[in-house]
């Protein structure tokens, strides 16, 4: 019995400091950014939230702007680490690939179990883009929701889930997670899908050199509307309210008003934070 009582406090201790020791060697992402000063972003193009030029590769952009502030603001570098597609984020969370996602997120319930959010930047609103020429939804949406209905939808995107969720009868295109988000509205055009959701500004861009017009048919009455906001890692509560706390200040002095003002592509486009004293 002694020994066996032996064997298993030797084990109880060997638990303990292996544990100990894995310990020791954990570091947050917060605690990695402030011994590196360094906050390496993972980043996807779109445009206006962030820019990059074709040729130059020269990035710029609201979120690009914010974010290049926010580490002035905080003394800390920004490495602009790896472009990653938005179905793929967590991954780069879990293996430690980089520290934010630097361009704008629409928190959803899918994506909060991987992940956690900033304080939005701006609103905004999610609209129905179909031909120009076709009037068979407008006065009515819910006429999506059949089998005889085609949505163009992204693999692991958030028009996946506004798909499946408002319009859950209706047949589903997929376009690959990589894929520029222009490619759903491209298969509308072309007779591929009967519609598809996103937020104005990218049905702006599209009509300014496309032949085939789409247009939104929910413009006064959005299906819905998201933050756009930073994606961090989970539990990183200090590194969420470090970011937080300078976007607050961005808020209140408005710096961010200013470079929205600055990329938006026309008025409205993008939904203001309320000033919280002014909310009734």
């Amino acid at each position: 019995m002694f020994h066996k009582f032996i064997a298993l406090f030797l084990a109880a201790l060997c638990i303990l400091t292996t544990s100990a020791f894995a310990g020791e060697h954990y570091q947050s992402a917060y605690d990695r950014v402030m011994a590196t000063n360094t906050i390496r972003c993972g980043y996807f193009p779109y445009a206006p939230a962030l820019i990059i030029d074709p040729n130059t590769k020269v990035k710029s952009g609201i979120f690009y702007d914010i974010t290049e502030e926010i580490g002035r603001r905080l003394g800390l570098k920004i490495e602009w680490a790896e472009e990653v597609d938005y179905g793929v984020i967590p991954e780069g969370f879990r293996s430690n690939r980089y520290d934010m996602f630097c361009n704008a997120v629409w928190p959803t319930p899918e994506r909060v179990r991987e992940a956690s959010f900033s304080t939005p930047l701006y609103y905004s609103t999610v609209g129905i883009f179909v031909k120009s020429n076709d009037a068979r939804f407008d006065k009515d949406s819910s006429k999506l929701n059949t089998p005889s209905v085609t949505l163009a939808v992204k693999d692991g995107d958030i028009t996946a889930s506004i798909a499946k969720s408002l319009f859950p009868r209706a047949k589903f295109v997929s376009v690959p997670q990589m894929a520029l988000t222009q490619e759903q509205l491209i298969m509308v055009a072309t007779g591929k899908a009967d519609a598809t959701f996103n937020e104005p500004m990218l049905l702006y861009d599209y009509n300014k050199t496309a032949n085939v017009k789409l247009k939104d048919i929910a413009t006064r009455n959005p299906i819905k509307y998201f933050g756009s906001t930073y994606m961090l890692p989970p539990n990183e509560f200090q590194l969420k309210h470090m970011i937080d706390v300078t976007l607050e200040n961005l808020l209140s002095e408005g710096y961010i008003d200013r470079v929205i003002q600055k990329y938006e592509p026309f008025a409205g486009a993008m939904k203001r934070v309320a000033k919280p004293y002014e909310i009734k």
